[in-house]
């Protein structure tokens, strides 16, 4: 013992302490103890190799070797190990404030109160540093993770129940100490609170509120809790608004790089999953990716397991099971349309979404929600029902399977069609929504028929079954003229075009290229009123130019109006005279910015019977009949 301690003597924590004790010369080697407790019992001479026990006598006889050391050798082996650990700690600190510097400039000039000792610099560090840090280290250090078990969780629960997990509910968000799109000057406060209130009194109703309860979200507070949040609504406000491109492509830019971040990091708060559905239903060229993490943060958040608690009254879980059931709607919006199976599964939750309407918080809004709930839980039954593969005609047993998804269909209508009243911030789009909705759905299920119609094998079934699959063929075009019908003979409805999701858009558009496809090779299975049909077409368009005439150009359904109007034009040149040119008055009247690039829709659009548009912020959209095959 006495080797190790004779180097630690001369260090500098020794000599404070020796110091500090008014005891500066070193023990005297005769004060040390050298010897073991059994060879000073026996008052023999103790040999210690190495300075360390077991000493020679004590190993050879197998006897317990212990040194009692003074308090002075204790005291000083003390203080070295504390000084040790503070030489550590004032590492870990360093190299964190050196990660923190690099990853985060400006947070020591916002926070200038982080000073005093390193325990109060850390304990401030470890509240305000952004998650965002951790999966820095992480990234560097992948095999570095700790895991904690729960040895309470019952023995009837799932695997990974035993794994606690992290509670993110009383987080700080991440993002406050960066700022937001007002205090980082990307917009003025006049402007984002011009947007946030165009999102929450108009934009929100169309989706049920997505905000929750609108007499406890406030713009400030909104700001004070999540620029993510704050960053979605403005620039889905913007996009909405007749007002300076530029204030939305800013919003736009700042939403996408924090979406960017969040991605990375391992834990999400509501309010991430609030923003990430927001962007989705409005933001067509990232809808897709933002969808993946809503999902993703919802499921990370546990949200499908709150509508058990929530049907029992807990007002907690019942905002978190509502916010689930627009994750799913909002995953269906972006699916279906697209022809891509959905992120969210068929759980108990959505089988009993009805239950969920007995909550004693439950409002109109969610019976609206529910209602979207059922719709496109029945749709996720027809695209796994019927899959992906649009060269193959429908068997005989799928024709009938067909026919009980379009009861089903018109039992959901019949149900909700009634329901709901006039609505302050949205007029009657609750009960006309369900109608358009419906014809959406019917026209997605019954165009089915026209699967494999360029195969030989389309038509050899027997003639009751050419008979069958004959009408829901034509029940897929009345469906689509119903839809048009929709746009062109009520004004309130298409005063909702500015402000609906983009899955209006897409199946409004699908709707006008289905009847050009189909009315462009007539069949004498499908009865057609030509002209009938052409002047239906062109007033959808007309309509579409002039409501978008208004509309912020950045708008996809401003490049659908002209690409849609390019198409009828090519569709029947020649065959009109001056008075059908569709844009020439619209945009004499409301001239419209230019729009530049080439977008165009799948080459097998139609054939997938999905909408599959390649869209970028800096795009137009081309519907030119090259670009789309024929049935």
């Amino acid at each position: 013992m006495a080797g190790p301690l004779n180097a630690q003597v001369a260090s500098s924590p020794v000599s404070e302490l020796r110091d500090a004790s008014g005891d500066s010369n070193p023990p005297d080697s005769n004060r040390k103890i050298t010897a073991c407790v059994a060879c000073r019992k026996q008052k023999i001479k103790c040999h210690m190799p190495g300075s360390r026990p077991p000493c020679s006598r004590c190993n050879k006889r197998g006897l317990s070797c212990t040194v009692n050391r003074s308090l002075q050798m204790l005291l000083e082996s003390d203080t070295v190990w504390k000084d040790s650990v503070e030489k550590k700690i004032q590492g870990l600190q360093d190299a964190i404030d050196k990660l923190t510097s690099q990853a985060f400039p400006q947070e020591k000039e916002q926070h200038p109160d982080c000073q005093g000792s390193p325990e109060l610099q850390m304990n401030r560090d470890c509240r305000t540093r952004p998650a965002q840090l951790s999966s820095d280290i992480l990234a560097q250090n992948p095999t570095h993770w700790n895991v904690v078990l729960d040895p309470q969780a019952d023995p009837g629960t799932v695997p990974g129940s035993y794994i606690a997990q992290i509670n993110t509910t009383d987080e700080e968000p991440r993002a406050h100490h960066r700022g937001d799109l007002v205090s980082k000057g990307i917009i003025a406060l006049d402007r984002a609170k011009l947007y946030f209130e165009n999102y929450q009194q108009r934009l929100d109703h169309f989706v049920y509120r997505v905000l929750g309860d609108h007499c406890l979200v406030t713009f400030e507070g909104t700001r004070g809790a999540s620029p993510m949040l704050l960053a979605a609504t403005c620039t889905v406000g913007a996009l909405h608004s007749s007002s300076r491109i530029q204030d939305f492509n800013a919003c736009r830019a700042e939403f996408v790089s924090l979406c960017e971040r969040q991605s990375m990091v391992s834990t999400s708060n509501i309010e991430d999953v609030q923003a990430l559905c927001i962007g989705a239903f409005w933001l067509t060229d990232v809808s897709w990716s933002l969808v993946a993490a809503a999902v993703r943060a919802a499921t990370d958040l546990q949200l499908h397991k709150s509508f058990f608690k929530a049907i029992r009254g807990d007002q907690q879980h019942y905002l978190r099971a509502r916010l689930y059931y627009h994750v799913y709607a909002c995953d269906h919006h972006a699916s279906i349309a697209f022809g891509k199976p959905p992120l969210t599964r068929d759980c108990e939750a959505v089988r009993r979404a009805r239950d969920f309407l007995g909550c004693k918080q439950a409002t109109e809004d969610d019976a609206r929600l529910v209602s979207q709930v059922c719709r496109w839980s029945l749709l996720s039954s027809v695209f796994n029902t019927f899959g992906v593969d649009v060269d193959r005609p429908l068997i005989n047993t799928e024709i009938a399977e067909l026919r009980k998804f379009g009861i089903a269909l018109d039992s959901l209508r019949a149900e909700w069609v009634d329901r709901f009243a006039h609505n302050a911030h949205v007029g009657n789009y609750p009960s006309k929504g369900v109608s358009l909705q419906y014809y959406f759905a019917r026209l997605y299920l019954c165009s089915h028929a026209f699967r494999g119609a360029g195969s030989g094998s389309a038509r050899s079934n027997p003639d009751h079954l050419d008979i069958e699959r004959d009408e829901i063929a034509n029940m897929a075009v009345l469906s689509a003229i119903s839809i048009l019908r929709c746009v062109v003979s009520d004004s309130e409805i298409a005063s909702f075009l500015n402000g609906l999701p983009t899955y209006f858009d897409v199946m409004i558009t699908f709707a006008v290229v289905f009847l050009l496809k189909v009315s462009a090779k007539p069949s004498s299975h499908i009865p057609l009123d030509s002209h009938g049909l052409r002047d239906l077409i062109h007033k959808t368009v007309t309509t579409l130019i002039r409501v978008t005439s208004t509309m912020n150009p950045r708008h996809v359904l401003v490049s659908i109006s002209k690409g849609l109007s390019n198409l009828w034009q090519q569709s029947y040149a020649g065959g009109e005279d001056a008075s059908t040119n569709i844009t020439s008055s619209a945009e004499r009247e409301h001239p419209t910015e230019p729009w530049n690039g080439d977008v165009a829709f799948d080459p097998y659009f139609l054939s997938a019977f999905d909408f599959q548009a390649i869209y970028t912020m800096d795009a137009g959209l081309d519907l030119s009949m090259d670009n789309i095959e024929g049935l």
